[in-house]
């Protein structure tokens, strides 16, 4: 059974292709190269003018080691769409310290009741807002960064320092 593929280029076809799945960078054909690592898809804009960024709001003063209140909302100022169409389905938060190299998550929260029902779309009797609160304590000064999902638009982050006293 001869399909005109060589066992060399299906072999090459297949590397690339993990490696694509594992979201790194694989040659295509000769010389091009496609950069699929996800942070290259996640967007950012103003959260009081886009819809999907989520909101960070932290106290002013932050005593080392002691937790405090991390609240993330989409959709605050202009309101996301929460129908069984269109919805945001989590937000992550991390953080990432001033002097780490590493990023860790401090949680993700789900939202799963979109209007759903047997009736048909968005005549379900709940609907989970996205909105979440996480206790948090820091023991240095860093950034805390949130990232939401919409099913529609895709990731989209947002950022705030956090400094530490």
């Amino acid at each position: 059974m001869d399909n005109g593929v060589s066992r060399r280029e299906l072999l090459k076809a297949s590397v690339i292709g993990a490696t694509v799945a594992m979201g790194g960078i694989a040659t295509a054909h000769a010389g091009e190269t496609t950069d699929v690592r996800i942070g290259n898809s996640v967007k950012s804009a103003d959260w009081k003018k886009e819809k999907h960024v989520p909101l960070i709001e932290i106290p002013q003063m932050i005593k080392a080691g002691e937790p405090f209140i991390v609240t993330m909302t989409v959709g605050k100022d202009i309101p996301h769409p929460n129908t069984t169409e269109h919805f945001i389905g989590w937000i992550a938060l991390y953080f990432k310290p001033e002097s780490g190299a590493f990023i860790t998550q401090l949680g993700k929260y789900e939202f799963s009741a979109h209007g759903e029902s047997s009736l048909g779309a968005n005549k379900g009797s709940s609907y989970a807002d996205p909105c979440a609160m996480a206790k948090v304590k820091l023991n240095t000064s860093g950034t805390l960064t949130a990232v939401s999902y919409c099913n529609i638009h895709g990731l989209w982050e947002s950022s705030i320092p956090v400094t530490v006293a």
